[in-house]
């Protein structure tokens, strides 16, 4: 581009020299009769211009006044206005040329009339011209360039640098290093950092969670099974069939024990939400549990009852989980809750505005002000009344209720009552269909 404008430019500005001498031909033609004109003229000209220069002078019948007899053919289509200079390339003994005709009035002794002054120039110094304009650009162009990689790499660098040591730092942490990143960082990855260290963070508490629940699992997982190895050992070594027998209902009594631990373990590991979700119907999930737990409790001679929800309640989630959740909420009042004649009451409501509700309710001994904040804690038991559970069910109940958006209350009163709430399944298609019946329904 810059070589075609140079082109363009220098040859407006050869053109109008052209003209120039065109001019500086007429007049000398005319002031000295028609002879030729003078050769130290034409060497100053080609000398500053740097081409060599032609010229015809014609009369309008196309004889020659003065001039070469020959020069570029003139275009068929080339307008010639008189007073006025017309350009056009052409050739002239096998170069490239410049030309220009230019029509005036003469009046002196020797011609009157209209004459045709026709001047050429060879183009070699015109092209030169933009050959070294462009070349002179390119050089510009090409140091600025390299001027502005140079910076930009420098830039660049200087300020990839703060990320660099970023990267190092964080391949040199070893695994177990979850500490927050306190190195400086460009503005630009601020948010990029703290994501990261809200992530470490989530981490950090995620590995002291299982740090401490390996650690209560081995400590509880401890009691049991030494006391399976005790009681077979016992009975290993006794003679008495009837001593064998009890012992041996021991070592099924400690093996149930640490079977229903180390279910609940991996129930609370479950718990976490990584279960298949699907939608079901939260009303008729407690009914099959409820029913399974009412024999349990007739035969302790309690009244146990059951009330569903009076349409279903869609929820999506781990089916598995929830059942479990609710089963051990039944479980727990069953075991602990319900006294001799007394009442355990199950039901499933709406609550508020898309929420679902499972009620527990027992008139049993109830839970002391001073324990309401650890009931929900891993591993813990109220009294000794509860050495053959777990101290995992109502943990268990809150992962579930937290993993699915819900959350698991409970209350005192003249009874013991636990809530279980989780969020309703809205089916986009089923809502849609109601609007549309909303919309049809007349007033």
């Amino acid at each position: 581009w810059r070589y075609h404008d140079a082109l363009e430019t220098g040859q407006k500005l050869y053109d109008k020299t052209l003209f120039a001498i065109a001019l500086a031909i007429s007049r000398r033609v005319t002031a000295s009769g028609g002879d030729l004109v003078a050769e130290d003229m034409l060497e100053v000209v080609t000398e500053y211009l740097g081409d060599q220069v032609f010229y015809k002078v014609s009369t309008t019948d196309g004889s020659v006044v003065t001039g070469y007899a020959s020069g570029p053919a003139v275009p068929k289509d080339l307008k010639i206005a008189p007073g006025r200079p017309s350009f056009f390339d052409g050739s002239f003994q096998g170069d490239v040329v410049r030309a220009a005709i230019y029509r005036e009035l003469v009046s002196d002794d020797e011609t009157q009339g209209w004459v045709t002054i026709k001047i050429w120039q060879t183009t070699r110094e015109r092209t030169a011209f933009a050959q070294r304009v462009a070349l002179q650009s390119l050089a510009m162009m090409l140091a600025i360039i390299g001027a502005a990689g140079f910076v930009i790499w420098f830039g660049v660098n200087r300020g990839l640098r703060p990320l660099v040591d970023l990267v190092d730092a964080v391949e040199l942490r070893s695994p177990d290093d979850l500490s927050s990143i306190r190195r400086r960082v460009p503005q630009e990855v601020t948010s990029l950092v703290k994501s990261m260290n809200n992530l470490f963070g989530q981490l950090r508490e995620a590995f002291a969670a299982r740090d401490v629940l390996i650690a209560n699992a081995a400590h509880q997982l401890r009691n049991p099974i030494a006391a399976i190895l005790s009681q077979a050992e016992v009975a290993a070594a006794a003679s008495d069939p009837e001593e064998i027998r009890r012992r041996a209902k021991d070592v099924v009594k400690a093996a149930r024990q640490t079977s229903r631990l180390t279910q609940q373990l991996l129930s609370m590991e479950k718990a976490r939400g990584r279960g298949e979700k699907s939608v079901f119907d939260l009303s008729k999930l407690t009914e099959d549990v409820a029913r399974q737990h009412a024999p349990a409790a007739m035969r302790k001679g309690g009244n146990f009852s059951f009330s569903e929800a009076p349409s279903a309640m869609p929820i999506k989630g781990d089916e598995t989980m929830v059942r479990e959740a609710i089963d051990n909420l039944i479980d727990n009042a069953v075991k602990y809750g319900l006294r001799d004649g007394g009442a355990i009451k199950v039901s499933v409501a709406q609550s508020g505005h898309g929420k679902a509700i499972v009620q527990v309710e027992d008139d049993g001994p109830g839970i002391a002000p001073t324990q309401s904040d650890k009931i929900f804690d891993r591993f813990y038991r109220l009294d000794d009344s509860q050495a053959d559970g777990c101290g995992l069910g109502l943990a268990i109940v809150s992962e579930v209720a937290i993993a699915h958006g819900g959350d698991v209350t409970h209350s005192n009163g003249t009874t013991t009552q636990f809530s279980l709430t989780l969020p309703l399944h809205e089916d986009p298609t089923s809502a849609a269909e109601q609007v549309q019946a909303q919309d049809m329904t007349i007033p």
